[in-house]
Parts: structure tokens; sequence; C-alpha cells
């Protein structure tokens, strides 16, 4: 990685050497910026610098571009601590935005500026200047509306409470920018600075009042998000400096055997990473390592641990670090009953620590938070004003077009009430059009099958009849005997009757020709199967009544539902043979009564029926005695129960019988 880095750097810098003037947009600048990213990030500190300066730093037009080779110089001048040179480069970046009156549009670009020159202020101490532009910082924030942009200015406030030892408002604002980074686009998160957030808040904890969790979510979190931090070794920077913190924090405690633990975690991890490049964090983890051994009693351990650190200790520049090399050396002398050295070591710490200051360092102090809050709120008044403003201009557009709507829903209302008025009419005639022409496609249907059925079941009877008088007129000696023809012509004159009846009856089932009146349904059904008897004794079947008392009296077409009844249990004979038995039952449900006509006959095929209480079905077969069947006497049957509002059902296993259920509501 590292190669293919260095790689795509040196051919970047032949390319740009071979054009002294590159004109470059904004997004050619933001592409080179984060290949410098990426170098810085490495550790290619000045290769990052050389980089961004050749590609972009003779560019023509690209206000950015230049931005980001200041912008890369002041972050190279404050990790060296020359916090002078840093301003100019800060002061550089900012005029560039100015002088071409480009604040709105980058707007990013211009809080990074100002919340950088207050890193360098607040470093130095001078805490009423770093709030000064952060306060800046802040005005921009809040008209942009960018949370993700927030985050950082929280970020940097933190740091500055932190440094004035104003730990719980420091707390405050490192959790409000972890919030805040969170709710940034999954690719502007920033990963690193997420992690630091957790570890700062576990340190603005006193060493006895939690925190721990806190560390403990740092170190999960880099577990967690190890593949979105730019590089392997700042994955185990940030790992081991967390285990350090956290020990020094329980150390504090005075829990030293957990303190050690942590310590010699970060210790480890400390290991993977470049000694040069990452020089002071590995040497401030070893002096933290150093104390906890000091007050684990390893004697040992402490001795060897300072013999390697002494000839690093006069190359030390770094405040934080040489403090705690003097509090170190102090404990080494200690530990050795040198009392004498321990002394002297104790002294130079002392002084050293109440005596090192920054040349800028001032001891004002000032209410950041009052002062935001003032702003926010002075901001919050400004859109409050204008929202009226706007609010009062929106009100006069809207009576204007509450106006004119309302005299356009007038015209619109007056052609509705015409229109639906025109549209009823045509609908009801539309209606009454399809319900005619859906009556006349019946009644065609109807016609139809009436003609078939004359055309096909009338013509046998009068073919017999014509062939039957034929043969009573022959002289040839083979004439019919009379009684014998007139018998034959009294069969096919009734079956020719019978079709006629039925005929006649599919016209006159009508719900309107209904003559109800109230019937007792048992005696109904027993006179029925009374008057048939004689049918069942011709076939020498058992012909059966189940009366229920129960089933009481109905209001009812008396004359039709008779012949319901007949016609079932004229079919129940026709279709079970000799010796059968039929089955005739009445019983109460509900409100209404069920009669049932069961039979052990011939049954039904399954494959007729669906369509067996349809008008001239083709479910009509013979009888077991040969017995004439027309196929429309089910449908009489249904049509007469469906227009008393009940129903007709069959159950039939072919070879087995069937059974037919009325269903007659109350």
């Amino acid at each position: 990685m590292r190669h293919t880095i260095l790689s795509i750097v040196f051919l970047l810098l032949l390319l740009s050497s071979c054009n002294r003037g590159p004109v470059l947009n904004d997004d050619d600048a933001r592409r080179y910026n984060k290949i410098s990213d990426s170098l810085y990030v490495a550790g290619h500190r000045q290769e990052a610098v050389k980089f961004i300066d050749s590609v972009c730093g003779r560019s023509q037009g690209s206000v950015l571009a230049r931005y980001f080779v200041y912008s890369r110089k002041e972050q190279f001048e404050l990790e060296k601590k020359n916090y002078a040179q840093a301003i100019l480069y800060d002061d550089s970046m900012r005029a560039l935005i100015e002088q071409n009156n480009l604040q709105q549009k980058y707007t990013r670009e211009y809080v990074h500026a100002l919340l950088e020159k207050g890193l360098i202020f607040s470093n130095n101490g001078k805490y009423d200047s770093a709030y000064n532009e952060y306060m800046n910082g802040y005005k921009l924030v809040l008209k942009s509306g960018d949370q993700c942009m927030r985050h950082e200015f929280d970020y940097y406030l933190g740091m500055v409470a932190y440094k004035q030892d104003n730990r719980a408002q420091a707390r405050e604002f490192f959790k409000k920018s972890f919030a805040e980074a969170c709710d940034c686009e999954s690719g502007e998160k920033p990963w690193y600075r997420m992690q630091e957030l957790l570890d700062n808040i576990g340190l603005c904890y006193k060493a006895d009042s939690g925190g721990r969790e806190y560390f403990d979510s740092c170190i999960s979190f880099i577990h967690h998000n190890e593949d979105k931090f730019p590089s392997r070794e700042m994955v185990a920077s940030a790992l081991s400096t967390c285990y350090k913190n956290k020990g020094m924090r329980i150390m504090a405690a005075r829990h030293f055997a957990e303190a050690k633990e942590n310590l010699t975690r970060s210790f480890e991890v400390y290991q993977l990473l470049d000694s040069v490049k990452y020089r002071d964090v590995i040497l401030k983890s070893k002096l933290a390592y150093g104390m906890a051994l000091y007050f684990a009693d390893d004697t040992a351990g402490v001795v060897a641990l300072h013999n390697q650190l002494l000839p690093q200790a006069d190359t030390v520049q770094s405040s934080d670090i040489r403090e705690l090399w003097l509090q170190f050396n102090y404990m080494y002398h200690e530990m050795r009953l040198d009392f004498k050295q321990a002394y002297i070591a104790l002294t130079d710490f002392e002084e050293y620590r109440s005596t090192h200051h920054n040349y800028f360092k001032d001891n004002s102090t000032k209410d950041i938070t009052q002062d935001m809050a003032n702003l926010e709120q002075n901001y919050k008044i400004q859109l409050l004003t204008k929202e009226q403003q706007i609010q009062r201009i929106s009100l006069w557009v809207a009576i204007v077009l509450s106006c004119l709507a309302g005299v356009i829903i007038a015209l619109i209302y007056r052609n509705y009430k015409r229109t639906r008025k025109a549209n009823e009419i045509i609908g009801r005639q539309k209606a009454a059009l399809e319900a005619s022409n859906v009556e006349k496609d019946g009644l065609i249907r109807e016609k139809d099958g009436i003609l078939n059925v004359v055309a096909h079941d009338l013509r046998n009877p009068i073919g017999s009849i014509s062939f039957i008088a034929d043969m009573m007129l022959m002289e040839d000696g083979t004439a019919m005997e009379p009684d014998e023809a007139f018998g034959m012509i009294k069969s096919a004159s009734i079956g020719s009757l019978q079709l006629v009846d039925e005929l006649l009856e599919v016209a006159r089932n009508d719900k309107s020709t209904l003559k109800k009146v109230p019937t007792d349904v048992s005696g109904l059904v027993q006179d029925s199967v009374a008057a048939l008897k004689y049918k069942a004794d011709e076939k020498e079947q058992q012909l059966v009544y189940q009366a229920d008392e129960q089933a009481g009296t109905l209001t009812i077409d008396k004359e039709k539902m008779a012949r319901v009844i007949n016609n079932l249990v004229t079919n129940a004979i026709k279709f079970s043979p000799k010796g059968g038995r039929i089955e005739v039952m009445t019983a109460k449900h509900d409100n209404g009564v069920v009669i049932k006509v069961a039979d052990n006959g011939i049954g039904i095929p399954a494959d007729k029926l669906p369509g067996l209480f349809q008008m001239f079905t083709n479910a009509r077969r013979k009888g077991t005695a040969n017995e004439e069947s027309f196929g429309l006497g089910l449908a009489i049957c249904k049509q007469i129960v469906d227009a008393h509002g009940g129903t007709l059902s069959v159950d039939s296993t072919e070879g087995q019988g069937s059974t037919f259920v009325i269903t007659l509501p109350g």
C-alpha cells in the first residue's frame, strides 16, 4: 500500500512538473487533497506537503486548490508546534476565501480555518482569542444548518474547556460532538475523531467517579470499525491510546493490578507501530507503563525501562512527555532508595510543572456556553423576524389566492351541479337500457331453450301417435288392435302434456306471482308423500315420512311448494331401483324449516352436479324403469325455492343415492 501511494505521488509530481500552471476545478482539487490526506495519515508528512504544493500550489483559477496547500502546510507546522508559522498559513486560508467573497460557497473550509486558528490559541492558553474564533465559526454553522459540520465545532470547544480544566463542560461538548458525528452521512463520518471523542469523554471523569465505560466503548468502537480507519497503524495507535488512558485513570484510583494489565496491553499494541513515526506516542505509553510498574513494586522492571529510556530523555520536546519523564525519573531513584537523587528529581518535576507556560498563555476565562446560548437565541430571533415578514407576505398572497379560488370554486360547483344532474339522467337511462338488454338476452336464451325442447321432446310423442294411426289404417291384416293402439296413444299424449305443463310452469315462476299463505309445512309434506305412495308401491319401494311437530307454520305459496316436494319425491321414486327406500323428513331449523328427500338410487355422476339445477340441463337421464325425464323439474324447483328466499342443495354419490335439502326461512 505504501509503495502504491508513493508511485502515484511520483507520477503526479512528474506530470505537474511538465505543466507549471495547471487549470484545476474544485473536483480536481478535492481529489488531490484526498491523495495528500492518504499520504499524511500513512506517516509520509513531508511527501504529502510536497505533493499538494506541486500539484495545486501554482494552479490557475482554483481558490480551493491553493486553500488545500495552505491547510496542509498549517497542519505540518502545528504538528511541529511551530504555532507562529501555522497562524500565518491559517490567515492565508481565510484571506483566500474572504477576498473572493466565497464564504457561502466554501462554508466548511472557512469554518475549518476559524476552528484551526482557535485550536492554535487554545493550545497556547489564549482562551479568549480562541473563543472569538469559535464564535465566528459558530455563526456560520448556525446559518448552514450542517449538523455534521457542527460536530467539529463542539469538539474544539470541548478541547478548550478540557485545557481550562473545566471537565464537566468539556464532557458535555464531547458527548454532543459524538452524537452529531453519528448523524453524518456514512461517507463523511469522522471515524478516527469519533473514537477520540469516546476516549476524551472518559478522561473528563474523575478517577473515582466513573468513565470506564467510555474507554471500553472506545475500544469496542475501534474493533468494530477497523476497516473505516485510513491505515492499520492508526488503528493500533488509537487502540493503544484508549488502553493507556484507561490504565492511567484506573491507576489514579489506586487499582494498580488492573491498571498494569491495561497499560501492558497498551504497551504491547504500540510495539506494532513505526518507532520513528510514532516516537512521541510510544514514549508516552512506555512512561505510563513504567509508572504502573512502580506502583506494582516491580523494581527490576522500573530499572530496566529507565535505562532503556534514558538516552532519549534529553531529546524530548513535548511538554507533557517531558513532565511524565521527570515524574518517572523521580520514581526510579526513589525505588532504588537513592533519596538524594530522588529529592533532586522531585524538585525538577515540581518546578517544571509549576513554571512551564507557553508564550501565548493568559489566565482569563470566558463563559462560552452562555455566549453560544445568546448567539443562538439572537439567531433564532432573526429567523423569527424574517419568518414573520414572510408570513405577512404569504398571508396577503393567500387572501388574494383564496378570493380567486372562491370564484373558481363557485363556477366549478355550478357546472358540477349541472353536469351531475345530466349524468344522473344518463346513468338512469343507461342502467334501464342495460337491464332491458340483460332481460332481453335472458328471454332469448329461454326462448331458444324452449324451442329446442319443443322441437326435440314433442317430436317423439307426436311421431309415435302418427305411427300408431298409420298402423290402425292398414288393410293388409297387420293393423294394430284398437285397445293396444289407444293405450300407446294415451301414453304418448300424457308425456306430451307433462312436457307442456313443465314449460308453462317455467313461464309462471316469478316472485311477483307467489300467493303466500300461512301453511303447516309438516301437513303439506305429508299430503304430498301420501299422494305419491301409489307410485312407490308400483316399484315395490318403501316411502317413509318422518314429521317434526315443531316445524310449525310458514308463510309460503302452498301450491308451488307442493309442486317442489312432489317433483323431488317423484324423482326419488323414478331413479331408485325396485324395492328401494325413500325417506322424507321435516325439521325445525333456526326460525325456518328444513325438508330432506333421500333415496338409495342410482345417484348423480360428479361431472353432472354443477349444472344440475340449470334450465334444459344435459344431466337428465331415464329412470330405473325407463321413465322419461325432460330436465326441467329441478330447475323449476330451484326457481320456486329461490323465490321464497330459501336454498335447494344436493349431496349425491353415483351408485349410492342422493339427498336433496330444502331450507326455508321463517
